[in-house]
């Protein structure tokens, strides 16, 4: 309204005109949200051209076994870049969309893991699940990048209600015959747990990064 107020009484694009200098350009109008969206979906253009990365059966296997090995551990995360990053080397059409249908499982149980956790609404589960894809993805690139950072503090959240839950559960098995229902605990591996100890950033300041 106060736009619309002045405009009657001032001409913006005159008053430009006469005192812009010569030879100056014009003002870059577009707002920043969408430079900076602009430049993401050229750096992932470059990803996706796949620049340095050879195909080779032999990383393809390495890679699809530290996937396993990985979930074995309960590490989901880890499963999903190693999977992902076994597409990226497969050397024919089926192993790529084998490793990568490996990597889509593992995004799904990590969605589960995480709707366990947070109690999302059901319906927004599809929503989870492709904002996941998309991190993941993402977080193949580089040592330690925010989407990386992003899915084990995602990751921690998942430990740290399975870790509570699993407490909660032995408190009931201790308690005295008849008070309580006896339930039995999840199973879940130690050494999943000691991801709990690694150290990440922060969840508030990960969201302002990815």
């Amino acid at each position: 309204q106060l736009q619309q107020a002045l405009s009657r009484d001032i001409n913006a694009g005159e008053i430009y005109i006469r005192t812009k200098l010569y030879g100056a350009t014009d003002p870059d109008l577009t707002p920043h949200v969408v430079r900076d969206e602009a430049s993401l979906v050229s750096t992932r253009r470059n990803w996706t051209l796949g620049a340095g990365i050879t195909q080779s059966d032999r990383a393809y296997v390495r890679l699809l076994r530290r996937r396993d090995r990985s979930n074995e551990r309960g590490n989901t995360v880890a499963a999903i870049v190693n999977a992902i990053m076994a597409a990226q080397r497969a050397t024919s059409t089926d192993k790529r969309d084998a490793a990568t249908e490996k990597a889509r499982n593992d995004i799904q149980f990590l969605t589960e893991r995480l709707r366990r956790a947070i109690e999302f609404r059901e319906e927004d589960t599809e929503n989870w699940h492709s904002s996941l894809w998309e991190l993941a993805t993402n977080s193949v690139h580089g040592f330690w990048n925010s989407e990386k950072r992003l899915l084990y503090d995602l990751q921690k959240v998942c430990l740290d209600h399975e870790r509570v839950t699993y407490k909660s559960h032995r408190d009931t098995e201790k308690a005295p015959r008849g008070t309580r229902g006896v339930v039995n605990p999840p199973r879940i591996s130690i050494s999943s747990l000691c991801f709990l100890c690694v150290p990440v950033t922060r969840w508030l300041f990960l969201c302002g990064c990815a």
